[in-house]
């Protein structure tokens, strides 16, 4: 039963990160402005003689959710990797596999475009620091934390 919930919940994470992909530029872009305008209200809250560029903050909003969102993906696949036994070398295969595809996903949605920058630099490397973490995690006495 592990197996299963692990597998579904991996295929509906990778499901949903491709979804974010088709929604069209303005819209994406729209979301991202209005989370990223509430974290400069509290930044200026904190540091009120700060000069933070709300253009800045949109930039570190839009890529720290490619963080995010592969963090997720990648400690959810590492623990379905290890329930069904599957060799970990192929763990960063798959992680590179689903950043290209989501980034060519992005070729059929309205006024974006695909990225390798984002797919090498933001997404695999979330992927491989989630599946990191989660092994840490699973594994105290691997990771010398037992």
């Amino acid at each position: 039963m592990k197996k299963i919930i692990s597998l579904s919940l991996s295929l509906i994470l990778t499901a949903f990160v491709f979804s974010l992909s088709l929604i069209p530029g303005e819209t994406s872009g729209g979301q991202s402005l209005l989370i990223a305008e509430t974290v400069k209200r509290i930044i200026d809250s904190i540091f009120p003689d700060w000069e933070l560029p709300l253009l800045l903050v949109h930039q570190f909003v839009r890529k720290g959710a490619h963080v995010a969102e592969y963090f997720l993906l990648g400690a959810s696949w590492l623990i379905t990797f290890r329930l069904f036994s599957i060799k970990i070398i192929l763990f960063p295969l798959l992680g590179t596999v689903i950043a290209l595809a989501d980034e060519a996903f992005q070729l059929l949605a309205i006024d974006r475009g695909p990225s390798l920058f984002d797919a090498f630099v933001f997404d695999l490397p979330g992927f491989l620091f989630g599946g990191f973490i989660s092994f840490f995690l699973t594994n105290p006495k691997k990771a010398g934390l037992a």
